[in-house]
């Protein structure tokens, strides 16, 4: 059966009415959320369930979605230079706010 609300909105009842909400930025929930805890933030981003979400401090990155914090770049690995990418974190210890995992 569809949801109530689609993914990426959680419903909101006031008294009789509802009304699907959007997530805060840099977060996203599935398909039939109901409170505003059931937006997780992005990867890259790291925060409480709600929001709000913030970018991955400098010279860290976070893989999965989620109340999960932000890992540090290895110091064994890269520089990430040009995008949020784990895979620009291979040669020194560096990467840019918002890093996550994705590649490409």
């Amino acid at each position: 059966s569809a949801c109530q609300c689609d993914a990426d909105f959680y419903l909101d009842v006031v008294g009789d009415d509802w009304t699907c909400q959007h997530c805060p930025p840099n977060s996203k929930s599935v398909c039939g959320s109901k409170r505003p805890s059931d937006c997780i933030c992005n990867e890259g981003f790291n925060g409480t369930d709600g929001g709000p979400c913030v970018p991955c401090p400098i010279n860290t990155y976070k893989t999965i979605p989620g109340n999960y914090p932000c890992t540090p770049c290895n110091a064994s690995s890269s520089l990430c230079a040009a995008g949020p990418l784990l895979s620009d974190c291979h040669h020194t210890s560096v990467s840019t706010a918002g890093s996550d995992a994705t590649l490409g």
